[in-house]
């Protein structure tokens, strides 16, 4: 396949047929993940017949998502109106980014915040909401919440290569607890952020999850986060829809269209290597 088409695949979705992108060559890209949530909100439709569709061709729905819905509001010739034209304008330019990589960079006081850039501001044009769950719990460890603070990851880096440096890392209690907060969070994910993250959504509401550089289309339902899946390797299991969020380590429940844990299929019977090899000389007998 080539490395700017994306296949698309047929699910149910609330009652609806909807098509929706799956992974290409780019992976979970931002791209995937906000086509998604807009599909998925009905707010943009593709056709089950092309089969796959080039990143120009998304990236040209946003374009005339963006132009179309707030051409009312940027038509007057008021300060309001030009910065609001100006604010379009850059983010249709900053729209590739959505698939050649978006530079993100969470900050830790909370699971919908992120410094702020150009390209990021893309999300808030088309209405999509991003969200991160990579929260220290600060009930529990409340010295590593009072070192990350409000601090971005690029600067939790900084501090941390910093303390790693030093000779006398016995004086720097907050570089130790950074150190061991990335060392121990390296999935970007903790129980503590998927609490927030489910807090900060409403029922039903379709969101993107940033993580490890991946942008993972979400949903809360029934009180539960679930992610939708665009791995190739689900591409053919129709019964696979959605993972459900509840656990950080990957051991997660694959579900369907219906929200309903997927039932599990059955594993090849273990093989006799004796028979295996009987078989074999049968064969070239």
């Amino acid at each position: 396949m080539a490395r700017d088409l994306f296949p698309l695949c047929q699910i149910k979705f609330l009652g609806r047929d909807v098509s929706v992108l799956g992974q290409n060559e780019f992976g979970p890209c931002a791209l995937l993940g906000v086509v998604n949530a807009l599909l998925l909100r009905n707010v943009l439709a593709l056709s089950p017949d092309l089969g796959h569709v080039p990143a120009k061709d998304l990236l040209a729905l946003l374009a005339n998502r963006l132009l179309e819905t707030n051409a009312a509001r940027a038509s007057g010739s008021d300060e309001a109106a030009l910065n609001l034209r100006r604010a379009i304008d850059e983010a249709v330019d900053r729209l590739p980014t959505l698939a050649d990589g978006l530079d993100v960079n969470v900050k830790f006081g909370g699971a919908s915040l992120f410094e702020f850039t150009p390209e990021l501001a893309v999300f808030d044009a088309l209405d999509v909401r991003i969200v991160h769950g990579w929260r220290v719990d600060a009930a529990n460890d409340a010295a590593t919440a009072e070192a990350l603070g409000d601090l971005g990851y690029n600067e939790v880096i900084e501090k941390v290569v910093n303390y790693r440096s030093r000779d006398d890392r016995e004086t720097d209690a907050a570089g130790a607890r950074l150190s061991t907060f990335l060392d121990t969070t390296a999935s970007q994910l903790t129980y503590a952020g998927l609490a927030e993250v489910h807090a900060a959504l409403r029922e039903n509401e379709i969101a993107v999850l940033y993580r490890n550089l991946h942008f993972s289309t979400v949903i809360k339902r029934e009180g539960a986060l679930y992610a939708l899946v665009t791995d190739a390797g689900y591409r053919d299991e129709t019964t696979i829809v959605w993972e459900r969020l509840d656990a950080v380590d990957g051991d997660t429940d694959l579900c369907g269209a219906d929200f309903r844990k997927a039932a599990a299929k059955a594993e090849p019977a273990p093989q006799d290597p004796d028979h295996l090899l009987a078989l074999q000389l049968q064969r070239e007998a």
